[in-house]
């Protein structure tokens, strides 16, 4: 533990220097949380109504958008990307690694990845789908691109890159811009099963 607590931004926390609590007590973070709750609402109604034509491969599509808002949701005020990258800074501190950009690099290109898969295979569904499923899965898209700058932040590589843009401005209307997307995609799927009846 003594190499740990010697690392650079390795504080006193249940896991480094993170500890359960309101990671955004900010009036802004909880408009987004709520936010990302009402979207996740919505989409769960779009699944319901698109599950009761049958199963399909839509329905599944807004269930799984379901989940993920429900999470981010959830994760905007518990903070758990910061513990899950403070375990992975004490891990790559233990083994000497953290101090190397390539380990830092190699973590955000991880979530980059799996963003990029997550995000493939969302626009494989949304092609067969209907709009407002397209509509929210580009909403889905840039929620991803919020979470791979974010990963960005939390390794501190976007200093090293010299990166120009202010994280203040960008990241908080990429994420804000991702939920309405997403709301809106699923409102219109609600809207067009009312339409139908």
């Amino acid at each position: 533990m003594h190499a740990l607590s010697a690392a650079p931004g390795v504080g006193h926390g249940w896991v480094g220097a993170w500890s359960p609590g309101i990671g955004d007590p900010t009036a802004l973070g909880w408009i987004t949380t709520v936010a990302y709750l009402l979207a996740a609402v919505r989409c769960w109604r779009a699944a319901v109504r698109a599950r009761r034509a049958g199963p399909s491969a839509e329905a599944k599509a807004w269930a799984a958008l379901a989940a993920g808002v429900l999470l981010l949701g959830i994760n905007k005020q518990l903070d758990l990307q910061t513990a899950l990258g403070e375990v992975a800074r004490e891990g790559a501190v233990v083994y000497g690694l953290w101090r190397f950009r390539s380990a830092k690099l190699a973590a955000v290109i991880a979530v980059a990845v799996i963003g990029g898969a997550l995000s493939l295979r969302g626009a494989r569904v949304a092609r067969g789908g209907t709009r407002p499923l397209q509509l929210a899965m580009l909403g889905a898209f840039l929620l991803v691109c919020y979470v791979v700058e974010r990963a960005t932040s939390i390794t501190h590589l976007d200093q090293m890159i010299h990166r120009h843009w202010s994280d203040e401005s960008f990241a908080p209307a990429l994420e804000i811009g991702g939920i309405v997307v997403t709301m809106v995609g699923a409102a219109a799927s609600l809207r067009g099963a009312g339409a139908g009846r």
